[in-house]
């Protein structure tokens, strides 16, 4: 009888042993780090945007990065997801360019997948005419941050 509950006991610390030495393998592979972009890779706008325009150029593409355009009010206006690397054109459509183009800046946000995400800032050039909020506008403004574009 001795014997039987040694085997047993000896199977079940080599069990537990198996299963410890497996999950820290997978919490070492999950805690991985995500790189920065320098400066020179990151994605920039090429032209000046001016007020109403419906393309904007940019350049540095990476395949299968995720770029977001902001306007002024942190609202989402367009997603795109890149399907080639080098210089592509976003199009927007009227209303998406005239919501763009409601502030004196907009901004764009770039994420992919093990990098970390950077917001940059970019002007609308042309005369701007920033309009009053009233409560109806900063109500409808945070139930449309969402972009499922």
């Amino acid at each position: 009888m001795k014997k039987i509950f040694g085997y047993v006991a000896g199977a079940i610390v080599a069990i537990a042993v198996i299963v410890f030495a497996a999950t820290s393998m997978t919490s070492a592979n999950s805690r991985k780090t995500t790189k920065s972009t320098t400066a020179a890779a990151r994605i920039t706008l090429c032209t000046n945007y001016k007020k109403n325009a419906r393309d904007l150029t940019f350049k540095n593409g990476r395949k299968g990065s995720t770029v977001t355009l902001l306007n002024g009010k942190q609202q989402c206006v367009k997603k795109t997801t890149l399907k080639k690397n080098g210089t592509f054109t976003v199009k927007l459509t009227k209303k998406q360019a005239k919501t763009l183009s409601e502030c004196a800046t907009f901004k764009y946000s770039v994420a992919k997948k093990g990098a970390k995400t950077y917001t940059c800032s970019a002007k609308v050039y042309g005369k701007t005419t920033v309009k009053k909020t009233t409560k109806k506008d900063t109500s409808a403004s945070s139930s449309s941050s969402n972009c499922n574009n």
